[in-house]
């Protein structure tokens, strides 16, 4: 809008500007015209600076909102950690665009999160032609073990096993309960002498994370082996329906000081690698054949003792059971072992531990295992209670492919009962 004064009424018109008037008229429009220019030149000189303060307004505001979505990404990923959430908190990190307000442990959060994922991938693949099968069983469960042989003979085992949800908190807790491995593992002398001599809890890193010392017994001509192994858990459910634990090696000094030397010199620490992986079991996972029509595990037996009265225990609907994948890669530096000795190990060792581990999970859920109970009941405000809240809601959040028991196999187990 032009100044005031270009529309006032006492003002000479253009026309009277061109045709000529008094030298009081011209002066008096050229004091209009000298006004007006000095005003358009004031005016545009205070126009620009405030332009450029405007722009620069705006880019400190634009900067000032971007710090703040980063530091609340940074808040929320720390509270993801914290509630051991690792994946989560690894995705809020990445999405922080200035990158200088993340620090080392942040960094870090991701770098473990990247190895993390890809070890839960490898778990969900299906088992290439690499792998060799060296177990089976479908007894109370049902289980696939496959194992390669690497290079310097290290030794990748992987195991596969559906169970009930009501084994998971036992089944954790004889996992977490390191100090209590001595009660039950087993250990052999004969054809080979092998089995945990020692462990120890180092130090507990989190709700269900520790860095727990372990010492074996191996055949001769071996010196003892032991190994120092960090155990970082996580769950992931909301996203991917994921419970994962990590293990991985530590070495001397790692940690803090943590990690202490060997006792004796001469015992040599062993390098582990794996993971366990917890999650709701395909529809379609290999283990599940031979089923009711949907896929329920069927114990003829118990139906039969039960008269086809109720669902058998061992009768769980596949889509409420949960997969446990177990993927571990050892180096125990066992080169100079025979093959016999080595495929004693494989064949034997490997699944017998396993079965083991599983038969201790029951005794814990049916009450036979005292320590354990006690240990449950101690952390089930901090640990176990979380469990089974989780749980929960992995199996209603991530659904395969059927629903309930159907119809079709209550009929099947009264038709066994018969």
């Amino acid at each position: 809008m032009p100044p005031a004064f270009f529309v006032d009424a006492k003002r000479p018109s253009l026309g009277d500007y061109v045709t000529g008037r008094s030298d009081e008229s011209n002066s008096q429009v050229n004091r209009f015209i000298a006004n007006d220019n000095s005003s358009k030149t004031r005016s545009s000189q205070k126009g620009v600076p405030k332009v450029k303060r405007c722009i620069s307004n705006d880019r400190n505001s634009k900067e000032n909102d971007n710090d703040s979505k980063d530091k609340e990404l940074i808040r929320n990923g720390e509270n993801h950690f914290q509630q051991d959430r690792l994946l989560a908190a690894a995705r809020m990190f990445l999405m922080v665009k200035d990158k200088s307000l993340l620090q080392r442990k942040h960094l870090d959060i991701v770098e473990n999160a990247k190895s993390c994922e890809g070890m839960v991938a490898e778990l969900k693949s299906p088992v290439n032609a690499g792998w060799t099968k060296i177990g089976e069983s479908h007894g109370d469960h049902d289980t696939v073990i496959y194992f390669k042989m690497e290079k310097d003979a290290k030794i990748t085992c992987r195991l596969e096993t559906p169970i009930e949800p009501s084994l998971l908190v036992p089944l954790l807790s004889v996992l977490n309960e390191t100090d209590l491995y001595q009660t039950w593992l087993p250990s052999w002398k004969r054809p080979v002498r092998i089995g945990v001599t020692q462990s120890n809890r180092l130090q507990q890193t989190g709700r269900a994370s520790q860095i727990v010392l372990i010492k074996c017994d191996v055949p001769w001509p071996l010196n003892s082996r032991e190994g120092v192994i960090s155990a970082l858990a996580f769950e992931d459910i909301d996203s991917t329906g994921d419970i994962f634990i990590r293990l991985q090696s530590r070495d001397t000094g790692d940690d803090g000081g943590i990690v202490p030397p060997p006792d004796n010199p001469k015992t040599q620490r062993v390098q582990v690698q794996g993971g366990f992986l917890f999650r709701k079991c395909p529809w379609d996972h290999p283990t599940l054949r031979n089923k009711g029509s949907s896929g329920t595990r069927i114990d003829k037996e118990y139906a039969r003792s039960n008269n086809g009265n109720d669902l058998p225990k061992k009768g769980i609907h596949k889509d409420n059971l949960i997969l446990v994948s177990v993927s571990y890669q050892i180096d125990a530096k066992i080169q100079m072992l025979p093959q016999s000795a080595i495929n004693f190990i494989l064949k034997t060792v490997v699944g017998a531990i396993w079965a083991r581990f599983l038969q201790v999970a029951e005794d814990v859920r049916d009450g036979r295992r005292p320590q354990h109970a006690d240990a449950i009941a101690k952390k089930r405000g901090v640990l176990y209670d979380w469990v089974d809240e989780r749980v929960q809601k992995m199996l209603s959040n991530h659904s395969t492919r059927y629903g309930n028991i159907s119809r079709e196999d209550i009929e099947f187990i009264h038709y066994l009962a018969s």
